[in-house]
């Protein structure tokens, strides 16, 4: 009785719980153990949701340290961008001051040659004159006489012979004409008549000391001349040997040649040559003497031309390879940005799809439950109407009731446990299907991979350990899984030969067979709900099946185990029957040998049990740890595929970009060799022009001295050195255009930059609105997995309790023997929590050296990151140096270009002192010597400027050899950039892998001080659970419920999203398509307004002309209304002066009347009223008439006055 009460205690304390948790279906006594596993999974569910919780989290803080680590490099490339637009506007600057820099020069060369042609002219008239003046000179000198002078001999006559005699004189020393000698003087008396005979050799003497005095002066006047122009000489070679020593500095600057416009204007030139040739022979010696003389100037221009095109090609070299540089540093953070983007879509791709399997795995839980639930409400039933049946008719064998209820209670523990040996075998063979399937994909990913062109990526070492692992795994849970289905089958049939034996040695009596027959029927009716159910899920199935056709295999083997289960549910089903059909009258007999073989079995199952539960947990853990690694193995593929495929696009761009750029430079070099070929022929051709000009040129100026042959020399060098000239332009241009192309395709890359950030920026937007949405979804599931992981583990403390409470009536009511078998099953167990115990500490000393290897790694990857931040640093310094030296390049142009004009206005001065010493010395001999000693130095110096420009061809060859090494070391820098970017990547994900290894140690670690903190709170709060379990089973009751009420809105609230989704879909639609009809009307109303306002403004046109029309039509109406008033007071005017005549013309009747009828006077024959009225009727009327006439006068003023008064 004490044990069948400890039962219905726990039955109604379990009972409670349910209801108030909200599961308020029928349960039975033998339901007791299974409803309290489903509380313990429920705990389990909860601890699951809540690492899943810690996982999101750590995901989401991940995200936001990515985020932030992305941010500065986003930050540098838009200052990279910056500066190279910056960099830009300052190289199209520089090059279109180099192109007004070279107009100014050949217009200057233009000039100088110009200059050269005139002063060589001027140089050959003076030369001309000179040689004039001393064949003028020398002709003198021959026709002049010898001076001659007489000797006379004091006191002594002269004879005959000496009179006639005559003294050649050699003067050697001059003297003054203004100091007469004494003898001349003392001899000019006596000697005064023979002065006159003496008088012409007198003449000739004074005549030579004046000439010789003139010439004395002009000598010394040569020789000042002569100094002065030797100190000019002097000043000006210093001038340009100071000029050749800049020229040889600028040298570099201007090799490149020569501009395709300035050879076309030569070869116009050459081909205008036939034209010059008709211009006179002054003509031609006017350009030959200009040309000869600006020839050092075009020389000299033409060197520093060729030194600053040199220079200028060397920088633009200089800033190409900083552009490169700063290409590649651009492109190489591209390449961390999309890496780390990569990576973050990655992991958000895993923790959606982690999400979406505890989603999963949470409705196959409630399906479970569901349906577990159900068969403990038939199973509940039946136990319950059979007990009541028993204890109606059998009460007197209460003991014997018990002994059963407990046999069946034992059977339904072991029901459970076989129930949930099939679900975790289903689920491990689900699991290892699922494991298969992925080895299958993984081995057709790897095989693509490497029949792939980039076979260079071989499988690492790690992932085909890895797979090795999986498969022993794999094995080892078949293995496993097939020796626990042999064991089931060894205790299927034991179970049913004790069946059968039980029934052949018992009989049974009409009404207990009447009560079982009822009692199978309820089985029969249970196993039909449970066939329906079945049916049911078959029809889901199938459903899935269709909806999903990529895993037929999957639903097949699912179908095969749910056959399987229904096999196993009829076996246990008439095995149940069975049992029950066995008399209670014939038990009697045997109760004492039942109850030591159910106690034998009892000890045996519960520590089956147990090794099968710890077994099972054993599973769970190795198939958790396998799924985890393979989930994380399969990420890092998937992401080393996603790098394998951007580079295969990166690498497929970029040879379309090579291969374009290889046809326009190819096409460019077409166009170049046509243009050359072109340049070529004209070349031909102004060269037989040429010829054919210098053959005429030759047969006119045949008398033309060797100067001309010089010049033709230094001709044929200037059109030499005018071919190289161009040939360095060209190349100059070509270079140019090749930064135009370069320029061209870095802006197409920064906008593909742009609209990739775009991109990335709108798929951040959608994943962090998704992100929302999961958090959300994640926090009701952590939640819903909270409570049922407290229901679980109350309901497994619960269920401990009454084992124990169970074990302790039983042991009161047994003898010695059983209580020593009760402390020998306790020993085993505390023996096997001890081995657990130690396992866990070993395991946990395992996961410390872990950890510590793992800090290790850690540490060294910090270092490598440092050194990576500090070498980030170093391409941050170069970047400023590389900038320091444009600003310095540019003022160093600057500066040239200030020394340039200094140059050119010395060159100006010079040139005016030039030729003010040219005119100077245009008579003097020693000028002319020095001139041509100048030609020859001259003529020396251009053979050294040919040596120099065959040594700066050799330095050009140099160069070019220089970059070609440095285009292969940039092509090796790349290589090694490459070989960094891909260490990096590998890094990464180490270092990815390293937190992932990280996270799941912490997450063990946090099970394992769980697991033992709940083993000690278990070890102590035993006691106390027996007091509060009422309170909790209530507690739990209610969350039940409302966590099922919870689970149904959820899934309401699936449904109705889904529902408003379709609704949403079809109303975008619609709206789609009422926006398109109201875009068509609105087009039609648009057109209608169109011409409506067409109509409107036509009838506004017709009203403002009707407006118009109505105002004149209103002013006549106006006028016609004064004319009609105007005819109205006329008329009564016209009226008024009827009504006065008649009234005069009465009155003058009456008056008529009364003088005919008076008597007249006497003395006058009068009336008396004759001096008032007239004395007549003549007066009468015409004082009638004239009254008449004034009132139609005044009509007349009133009519005339009306028309202004109306006005």
């Amino acid at each position: 009785m004490g044990g069948t009460g400890m039962v219905e205690l726990r039955f109604s304390e379990l009972r409670e719980r349910l209801d108030l948790l909200g599961y308020r279906q029928p349960l039975s006594l033998d339901s007791l153990p299974l409803a309290e596993c489903m509380l313990a999974d429920l705990l389990r569910t909860t601890d699951s949701l809540k690492a899943t919780k810690r996982q999101l989290q750590a995901a989401d803080r991940e995200a936001a340290e990515g985020r932030v680590c992305v941010e500065p490099y986003r930050q540098d490339n838009a200052r990279l961008c910056q500066e190279l637009s910056a960099l830009h506007e300052q190289l199209s600057a520089a090059a279109e001051k180099h192109q007004t820099d070279t107009k100014e020069l050949r217009a200057d060369v233009r000039r100088l040659t110009d200059e050269n042609e005139d002063l060589r002219f001027l140089c050959g008239q003076y030369r001309k004159q000179a040689d004039a003046a001393e064949q003028r000179l020398f002709a003198l000198l021959e026709k002049q006489p010898q001076p001659l002078a007489s000797v006379t001999v004091t006191g002594e006559r002269p004879t005959g012979s000496q009179r006639g005699r005559r003294q050649r004189l050699d003067i050697s020393s001059h003297l003054d004409s203004s100091r007469p000698s004494a003898n001349s003087t003392g001899r000019s008396l006596p000697e005064s008549g023979r002065g006159q005979a003496d008088r012409h050799t007198i003449d000739l003497v004074t005549a030579a000391e004046q000439r010789v005095a003139d010439l004395e002066q002009q000598r010394d006047a040569a020789e000042e001349a002569r100094q002065a122009a030797e100190a000019a000489a002097e000043e000006l070679r210093d001038k340009v040997s100071a000029r050749e020593t800049e020229i040889s500095r600028l040298n570099g600057l201007l090799q490149g040649g020569r501009p395709q416009y300035a050879v076309l204007a030569d070869s116009d030139g050459k081909e205008n040559a036939p034209t010059r040739s008709n211009v006179p022979y002054t003509e031609l010696k006017k350009a030959n003497a200009r040309l000869e003389k600006k020839l050092k100037e075009a020389v000299h221009t033409q060197h520093e031309a060729m030194q600053r095109a040199v220079q200028l090609a060397q920088k633009n070299e200089a800033l190409k390879r900083e552009l490169d540089d700063l290409d590649e540093i651009v492109h190489a953070l591209d390449r961390d940005r999309d890496q780390a983007v990569l990576s973050k879509q990655q992991q958000l791709q895993d923790e959606r799809s982690r999400a979406e399997e505890t989603v999963q795995e949470l409705g196959a839980a409630a399906a479970r439950d569901e349906r577990q639930t159900a068969e403990l409400t038939a199973a509940r039933d039946r136990l319950a109407d059979t007990e009541s049946e028993l204890s109606a008719e059998r009460r007197r064998r209460e003991q014997i009731e018990t002994e059963l209820a407990a046999a069946r209670q034992a059977a339904a523990s072991h029901e459970t446990v076989l129930q949930t040996l099939r679900a975790d075998r289903q689920e491990a063979q689900r699991r290892l299907d699922k494991i298969a399937e992925n080895e299958k994909q993984l081995v057709l990913e790897l095989d693509r991979l490497s029949r792939q062109k980039t076979n260079k990526v071989r499988m690492p070492e790690k992932t085909q350990k890895l797979i090795e692992g999986l498969e022993e795994q794999r094995d080892y849970f078949k293995g496993q899984v097939e020796e626990l289905l042999e064991q089931l089958e060894k205790r299927d049939l034991s179970a049913a030969s004790l069946h059968a034996e039980e029934t052949a040695e018992t009989g049974m009596s009409a009404t207990e067979t009447a009560g079982l027959r009822a009692d199978l029927g309820d089985c029969r009716r249970q196993l039909g709900d449970c066939r329906r159910q079945l049916d049911d899920c078959r029809r889901e199935l199938e459903q899935c099946r269709r909806q999903l056709l990529c895993r037929t295999d999957e639903s097949e083997q699912l179908r095969r185990r749910l056959d399987e289960a229904l096999c196993s549910l009829h076996r246990l089903s008439d095995s149940q029957a069975s049992a029950t059909m066995t008399s209670t009258a014939q038990l009697e007999g045997l109760l004492h040998t039942m109850e030591r073989t159910m106690e034998q079995e009892r000890s045996l199952a519960s520590g089956d049990c147990k090794r099968l539960e710890h077994e099972r947990n054993e599973l769970r853990s190795r198939l958790k740890v396998a799924t985890e690694t393979q989930l994380a193995e399969r990420v890092k593929q998937e992401a080393r595929i996603a790098e394998l495929e951007a580079l295969i696009g990166a690498a497929e761009t970029d040879r379309t970009v090579q291969r374009s750029e290889a046809a326009s430079q190819r096409a460019l070099i077409v166009s170049l060799e046509a243009q050359m070929k072109g340049l070529q022929d004209t070349l031909s051709e102004s060269q037989t022009e040429l010829s054919r000009v210098l053959a005429k040129n030759n047969k006119m100026k045949t008398f033309v001295s060797r100067g001309e042959s010089s010049l033709k020399d230094c001709e044929n060098q200037l059109i030499k050195k005018t071919g190289e000239l161009e040939a360095c332009l060209q190349e100059l241009q070509a270079v140019q255009r090749q930064c135009a192309d370069l320029r061209r395709a870095q802006e197409e890359a920064q906008r593909e930059a742009r609209r990739q950030t775009k991109v990335i920026e709108q798929l951040v937007r959608e994943r962090d609105k998704f992100q929302n949405t999961v958090d959300d979804k994640t926090e009701l599931l952590d939640e819903h997995r909270q409570q049922l992981e407290k229901c679980n583990a109350h309901i497994v403390q619960l269920e401990s309790t009454v084992t124990n409470v169970a074990a302790d009536l039983a042991a009161s009511r047994e003898q010695v023997s059983e209580l020593e078998k009760e402390l020998r099953s306790v020993r085993r167990k505390l023996e096997a929590a001890e081995a657990q115990v130690g396992s866990s500490d070993r395991h946990r000393g395992a996961v410390t050296e872990e950890n510590r290897r793992l800090q290790q790694d850690l540490t060294t990857l910090t270092r490598e990151l440092q050194q990576m931040k500090k070498e980030r640093e170093e391409a941050g310094r170069l970047q400023e140096e590389l900038r320091q030296q444009v600003r310095e390049y540019v003022n160093e142009v600057a500066r040239v270009e200030e020394l340039l004009g200094i140059r050119e206005e010395e060159r100006n001065d010079l040139l005016r002192q030039y030729k003010n010493l040219t005119v100077e010395a245009s008579g003097l001999e020693e000028t002319n010597h020095t001139l041509d000693s100048e030609v020859t130095l001259l003529r020396s110096e251009v053979a050294a400027r040919d040596a120099e420009l065959e040594h700066a061809r050799e330095t050009i060859t140099l160069l070019n050899e220089d970059i070609q090494q440095t285009s292969v070391a940039r092509q090796q820098a790349d290589i090694s950039a490459s070989r960094l970017n891909e260490s990096l990547s590998g890094l990464e994900a180490r270092l990815q892998q390293a937190e992932a290894d990280r996270d799941r140690l912490d997450r063990e670690l946090a099970a394992c001080r769980d697991l033992s903190c709940k083993l000690d709170s278990q070890r102590q709060t035993l006691s106390r659970e027996l007091a509060d379990r009422d309170r909790e089973l209530e507690r739990l009751r209610s969350e039940s419920r409302t966590q099922q009420t919870e689970l149904q809105t959820v899934r309401q609230q699936l449904t109705s999203e889904r529902a408003t989704c379709q609704n949403l879909e079809s109303l975008l639609a619609s709206s789609r398509g009422q926006q398109y009809e109201s875009d068509m009307t609105s087009q039609q109303q648009t057109a209608e307004l169109g011409r409506l306002s067409e109509r409107v403004s036509a009838l506004q046109s017709e009203l403002e002309a009707q407006k118009v029309e109505t105002g004149l039509y209103r002013a006549q109406a106006a006028d016609k209304d004064a004319e009609l008033d105007r005819y109205k007071r006329q008329i009564v005017s016209e009226r008024f002066e009827k009504e006065r005549l008649s009234q005069e013309l009465r009155r003058l009747r009456r008056e008529t009347v009364l003088s005919t009828s008076a008597p007249l006077l006497p003395g006058t024959g009068r009336s008396p009223t004759g001096p008032d009225l007239g004395g007549s009727p003549t007066g009468v009327t015409t004082r009638l008439f004239s009254s008449t006439a004034e009132t139609s006068s005044s009509f007349r003023r009133h009519t005339d006055g009306s028309p202004s008064g109306a006005g």
